[in-house]
């Protein structure tokens, strides 16, 4: 049969036609394919997003240490009620007992220290962290000991008066950022004559007032000095000292660690077997671990996740303060088995870190206080995303802390996974399948 000619009209209606068949072929390719570009190339189809709520295992639980003994940059002075006590212990351990007089060249034989005078102990003060009354005394004791002397039943019965070597009461006009306690010069003469070292413990002391000192410690490259002339004469050489300790013998690498730290008496108290805790002295973190299926956290695009915690009201000294929460992902591999040193390692995800994520990657720190109650939603969506970043998490962990932990009275209280349905901690993922098949 003979096709008839199509005339100009018919032509151009079959090409639209022809055309029409070319574009609707191309985009069932596509979504065939199932690309995540395909709802830009049809902007009537849409991606669907699910919702899911966990509930934890119950594997969570509250851990206290941090930050980790002789990493603190600052230390600790607190007497509050019948509910905080920390002292600091700062140990110099190698004590100058020769100096070289006025006018002796350096090639001259050292002379030996046998009357040092004007001994005081220097420190820089975190003044606007602590929370002093109008009047309150800083008393130092001779803390040196032949026995395992950083045990705190050990330690506290040192603090008596028989031990006392130096006091300074201090008023909110003479408080500045750097003070200093004067040390009793014969104990100095004991010191330099005997040992060749001296132990000191800090308490501070406010009758009938709650009084919390921080004070910079070595680490921070601002901490405590041990000053004292050679000699009473105007002319003899003061000489300083910085915190050294000398033990533990076999451990030199730990011996830094030892030079100063907060020795805590009495400290925050343990929370009930259905709460976690986070913050205090010292410091507490809550760790969470996740029954999620691999596929949503590797092999899924995690739009947003969010833990939600019902908060405790915690009573007590400064309740009404506000801190930040952070949440905090862990880096420690499987060959950390201690469980403190392990979460030590756990890190929030902000500044630098943070900026490796998208935009709606939230690790948003989150301001709560003490004495309120009821439900908190943290954003932990980079958290979640960092699992599957970080092959070495093989367990889904999260933990929290706050700022400035260790060194703030301020502690937040939370319901556990043995707390009744409703108030246990959950965990709520948004989250995109990722296709089952690929762009060829």
């Amino acid at each position: 049969m003979q096709l008839l000619p199509f005339h100009g009209a018919a032509r151009r209606a079959l090409f639209i036609l022809l055309a029409g068949l070319v574009a609707a072929a191309t985009a069932c390719t596509e979504n065939d394919v199932g690309t995540q570009a395909c709802p830009a190339l049809c902007p009537n189809q849409n991606v669907g997003i699910k919702d899911t709520t966990f509930e934890l295992e119950v594997t969570d639980t509250t851990l206290t240490g941090f930050p980790t003994f002789g990493l603190e940059l600052q230390l600790v002075l607190a007497q509050v009620s019948n509910t905080l006590d920390a002292r600091g212990i700062i140990r110099f351990d190698s004590i100058a007992t020769a100096y070289l007089p006025p006018g002796f060249t350096v090639d001259s034989s050292p002379v030996a220290i046998t009357n040092p005078d004007s001994a005081h102990l220097f420190l820089t003060i975190d003044t606007l962290k602590s929370h002093v009354p109008a009047s309150f005394t800083i008393n130092v004791y001779d803390v040196d000991t032949t026995v395992v002397d950083s045990l705190t039943q050990l330690l506290v019965p040192l603090f008596r008066p028989s031990r006392l070597i130096g006091s300074r009461t201090f008023t909110s006009l003479d408080w500045l950022d750097t003070v200093s306690v004067p040390i009793d010069t014969a104990k100095m003469r004991q010191v330099v004559a005997g040992p060749g070292r001296l132990r000191v413990g800090l308490q501070v002391v406010a009758p009938g007032s709650d009084v919390f000192v921080r004070i910079r410690s070595s680490e921070s490259g601002l901490g405590p000095r041990l000053y004292y002339k050679a000699a009473p004469d105007s002319g003899a050489t003061m000489e300083q000292l910085v915190p050294r300790s000398n033990t533990p013998l076999l451990f030199s690498t730990a011996q830094a660690s030892f030079a100063d730290w907060t020795q805590v008496v009495i400290g925050s108290p343990s929370p009930a077997s259905t709460t976690n805790s986070v913050g205090g002295v010292p410091a507490r973190r809550p760790v969470f671990t996740f029954n999620i299926p691999t596929k949503i956290v590797d092999s899924s695009e995690v739009v947003r996740a969010t833990l939600t915690l019902t908060q405790l009201p915690r009573r007590g000294y400064r309740d009404t303060d506000t801190t930040a929460l952070y949440p905090l992902v862990s880096s420690a591999t499987a060959f950390v088995t201690d469980p403190v040193r392990a979460i030590s390692f756990a890190q929030p995800l902000t500044g630098t870190l943070r900026a490796a994520y998208a935009k709606g990657a939230w690790t948003d720190s989150l301001d709560l206080v003490p004495r309120d109650s009821g439900k908190r939603l943290v954003e932990v969506t980079a958290v979640v995303r960092q699992w599957r970043v970080n092959p070495t998490l093989l367990r889904r962990i999260l933990a929290l802390r706050v700022a400035d932990e260790g060194f703030t009275q301020a502690e937040m209280r939370f319901f556990s996974s043995t707390a009744p349905s409703g108030l246990r901690p959950t965990l709520r993922i948004q989250y995109i399948p990722r296709p089952t098949t690929v762009t060829p």
